[in-house]
């Protein structure tokens, strides 16, 4: 088993933005253990950071595959 990572670390090695990781993981969507009560130390687990890195790579792709030429998204 890998070892757990800090929520800095998961940034640095996956390449995904420290801030991203944690809306995910205050939405759920990063599932994450709380080791501090009053800050906000978590642990990850390396095979949640790198699947959720993954699909954060894809969307961002198809974001901008849909907004090339010009075109902005409007939301």
């Amino acid at each position: 088993m890998q070892q757990p990572l800090t929520t800095p670390q998961a940034a640095a090695q996956y390449h995904v933005p420290e801030r991203t990781l944690q809306r995910a993981i205050k939405t759920g969507e990063l599932p994450a253990t709380k080791l501090d009560v009053r800050g906000g130390t978590y642990q990850l687990d390396p095979k949640d950071v790198a699947a959720f890195a993954e699909q954060w790579r894809a969307r961002k792709a198809a974001r901008r595959a849909g907004t090339e030429g010009g075109e902005r998204e409007v939301r």
